[in-house]
């Protein structure tokens, strides 16, 4: 799962022009750095990018939502480009906590797994979105106002700071 950041006014793509591969690679790195530690931040405290809060999980036992092994929320990665930054994870169980799903056996007729010590027999199960990513759907990001003028902020920034160096 992966969502792609680039700059999309012609305003700034003329001003991007000037700049050198490296400089707009370290750009985005800036801006991808910025989004991860957005994601992270709502990890910790159970929101999606939204601000809404986290369904909470049934089991009574073990860590926060979606941090029981702390797999996903290490596998937040960016990655930087001359005209993007991607930021993904590569976790497959990724879109079942972002969008929500319904699992349903794949081999017999129940779902078999513990829950607060109890073994549970059932038909399906449905996993409630608890969304981490700035995705509305698949293919479709929705970025919080605050966290786009975070990552601009933060693009803006290392290039003037890069534009200061060379003078």
């Amino acid at each position: 799962m992966r969502v792609t950041i680039d700059v999309d006014s012609s305003k700034a793509r003329s001003k991007l022009r000037t700049l050198k591969d490296s400089q707009k690679t370290g750009m985005y790195k800036a801006i991808g750095k910025s989004v991860v530690s957005n994601i992270q931040q709502m990890f910790f405290l159970q929101k999606s990018p939204w601000n809404q809060a986290w369904k909470p999980v049934l089991r009574t036992t073990g860590g926060p939502i979606l941090r029981l092994s702390g797999q996903l929320f290490s596998s937040i990665q960016s990655n930087a480009y001359t005209n993007k930054a991607i930021i993904s994870t590569n976790k497959r169980y990724a879109s079942t906590h972002q969008f929500g799903e319904t699992i349903v056996p794949k081999k017999g007729k129940y779902l078999i797994f513990k829950l607060n010590g109890a073994t549970i027999f059932a038909l399906k199960v449905t996993i409630p979105a608890r969304p981490f990513m700035p995705l509305k759907s698949k293919n479709q990001a929705l970025w919080p106002p605050r966290w786009k003028e975070k990552a601009m902020s933060a693009g803006k920034n290392y290039i003037l700071k890069r534009m200061k160096s060379v003078k």
